[in-house]
């Protein structure tokens, strides 16, 4: 579904994952953005290659707790998941994917200047 959606949206998950990479560095669970209207983090629980992976918006997060060694997110709709991730873990690549959010919007406001810039040449 993830690959679905980048291609529908004229680009390629390997080039979501490129953009994390470059930014945070060569991790195994990295996050990546959406590049939707408004931009969108999505963290991966397992690895992107497992078939057990799910991806959990960072938009949609309402609250994160820990629990005995695992994590419960809450979500802004009230569903409830339980993660069996240190909850460390999660809070990291929660961390990672804020970070990484901030610099797509910083990247895609350079971006919007620089075709402003050319819209005045004309």
């Amino acid at each position: 579904m993830v690959d679905d959606t980048y291609r529908k949206l004229g680009s390629t998950y390997q080039a979501a994952i490129d953009f994390s990479k470059r930014f945070l560095g060569n991790r195994k669970k990295v996050p990546i953005v959406v590049p939707y209207q408004q931009l969108y983090s999505l963290i991966p629980v397992f690895s992107p290659h497992s078939l057990k992976n799910i991806w959990i918006s960072q938009h949609a997060i309402h609250k994160i707790q820990q629990s005995k060694g695992k994590t419960i997110v809450i979500l802004k709709n009230d569903d409830v998941i339980h993660l069996p991730i240190h909850y460390l873990s999660f809070m990291s690549q929660f961390g990672n994917a804020t970070l990484l959010l901030n610099h797509a919007i910083e990247e895609r406001a350079e971006i919007q200047r620089t075709l402003s810039f050319l819209d005045d040449l004309e």
